[in-house]
């Protein structure tokens, strides 16, 4: 495991040395990393967006190397992006390790850089707790494109924010609700009227039929009868005459053979 980090940083080393030996010589001044923001209150559980960037302090350079320490216990690494950096080539690509707090990157480019605000990566962290959270360079290497791979390195400003829980909203006090008049309440004696028997079956008599009239329906009812079969005769009789009469029509028109 140690010979192959050793080739690692072997490799890395020339890496940088060839990158440098693409431009002439250049006076060096010191050139150094830093943080931006470098400062700040944030939100926890919010992302902050960083950048990791250089200051050649006037100097071309062409290659960088560097390891970052962040507090793993209050801040998380969401993600790391080399979109903008000044650097095309990456021997060690950008990597992050959110259990040791730690962030490791390598790069290069085939044209010197000279400016002030040089981006190497972009990360994005989230805060976790409510406390204070830092980041800074633990190693760092800038080499000069003089074609010596001159490390031009004098130091590294880091980073330090404060964070905050969200703010809670208050909750909105009840609106009093005015008293409404209580109801005029009515009884039910005062709704129904007064009941001084409950539940007392009363028994009621018909009045005496009189032997009189029970004489008289029977006497009707007769009569009706005696009506009824006079009826009844008469049609049948009428009956028997249409029978009759239909017969002798019958018989008289009937054709003779």
């Amino acid at each position: 495991m140690l010979k192959r980090s050793t080739n690692i940083k072997l490799v890395t080393i020339g890496f940088l040395i060839v990158f440098s030996l693409f431009s002439g010589e250049a006076k060096a001044t010191g050139a150094n990393f830093y943080i931006v923001p470098t400062k700040g209150e944030f939100m926890v559980g919010k992302n902050i967006s960083a950048v990791a960037r250089l200051n050649s302090n006037g100097n071309a350079i062409n290659a960088a190397e560097g390891i970052v320490d962040f507090s793993e216990d209050t801040l998380e690494v969401v993600s790391i992006s080399k979109t903008g950096s000044i650097f095309s080539l990456w021997p060690v690509e950008p990597t992050f390790d959110n259990k040791k707090g730690l962030i490791s990157f390598a790069g290069g480019s085939p044209t010197a850089y000279s400016g002030s605000s040089g981006q190497i990566i972009s990360i994005v962290f989230v805060p976790k707790t409510a406390s204070n959270g830092k980041m800074e360079f633990t190693t760092g290497r800038i080499l000069l494109a003089d074609g010596s791979g001159t490390d031009i390195f004098i130091e590294a400003i880091g980073a330090l924010w404060n964070f905050i829980k969200p703010k809670e909203v208050p909750a909105k006090e009840p609106v009093p609700v005015p008293a409404l008049p209580k109801p005029t309440t009515t009884t039910s004696q005062e709704l129904s009227p007064p009941i001084t028997e409950v539940g007392v079956e009363k028994k009621i008599e018909a009045p005496p039929i009189s032997p009189n009239i029970v004489e008289e329906r029977i006497r009707v009812l007769g009569v009706e009868i005696a009506q009824l079969k006079k009826i009844l005769v008469v049609l049948f009789i009428a009956n028997v005459v249409i029978i009759i009469w239909g017969y002798f029509i019958w018989r008289f028109r009937r054709p003779r053979a």
